[in-house]
């Protein structure tokens, strides 16, 4: 169940930074002053093969894999980094995004799993 961190370091003025989380999924998200959406980022299944579904304003909707950097032995561990990525279930994600979202507002997650069912690769 996604629960909100409480303790967010905020970086924009006028922006509020939110971070939600559990095991599969972390969802950060950006609000004006009167609570409008204007990004975010929804990384899912963490542990496996993440990927960071996100949205802004700006940019529109795209999807990249998380590349965590641990890619050869016997180097030092390197940054994670986006890379493209065109595997994206975006159906299956929604519906367990909507299921693991109830303790987030209905509103937030109304609007993120609106923007993950829009998405498509063309």
């Amino acid at each position: 169940m996604l629960t909100e961190f409480t303790a967010v370091r905020q970086d924009e003025g006028g922006i509020r930074k939110r971070w939600f989380g559990d095991e599969f999924f972390d969802l950060i998200l950006w609000q004006d002053g009167k609570g409008k959406i204007v990004k975010f980022e929804l990384c899912y299944d963490k542990e496996i093969n993440e990927h960071a579904f996100s949205w802004s304003k700006k940019a529109g909707l795209t999807h990249l894999k998380v590349d965590d950097g641990e890619g050869e032995a016997g180097r030092y561990k390197m940054s994670p980094i986006l890379v493209a990525d065109g595997v994206f279930d975006n159906k299956k994600i929604a519906e367990k995004f909507l299921d693991e979202s109830v303790l987030i507002e209905k509103s937030i997650s109304q609007f993120i799993y609106h923007k993950i069912l829009a998405f498509s690769l063309s």
